[in-house]
């Protein structure tokens, strides 16, 4: 599954075992709406929770509805590789710059 999610928060498209967690599919939104994880199929009706990862919010639909123990596990993953994905992103890049002898 933490292939699958890194694939899609790349862009990329991967196969994700979501019918071993009773799911045909899963979408995570940012503040804005716009959809950053999509895998599989999500339908109206659908299961809702909120995500937090660091400083940024998202919301979670899960397809079919499932129970909170089962939906946990799947946040808490997401909630991780949404974070690091962004403390990544943010963190400056450090270069090492030699010295000349003056």
């Amino acid at each position: 599954m933490r292939a699958a999610i890194a694939g899609a928060i790349a862009g990329e498209e991967r196969t994700a075992p979501l019918a071993a967690l009773g799911l045909s599919g899963l979408c995570v939104s940012d503040g804005s709406g716009r959809e950053v994880v999509r895998l599989g199929s999500v339908e109206e009706g659908a299961s809702h929770r909120r995500l937090e990862a660091g400083t940024a919010s998202y919301e979670l639909a899960l397809w079919p509805p499932v129970t909170e123990e089962q939906a946990a596990p799947v946040a808490f993953l997401l909630e991780t590789m949404l974070f690091r994905g962004a403390a990544s992103r943010s963190r400056p890049i450090s270069r090492k710059v030699g010295r000349g002898s003056a």
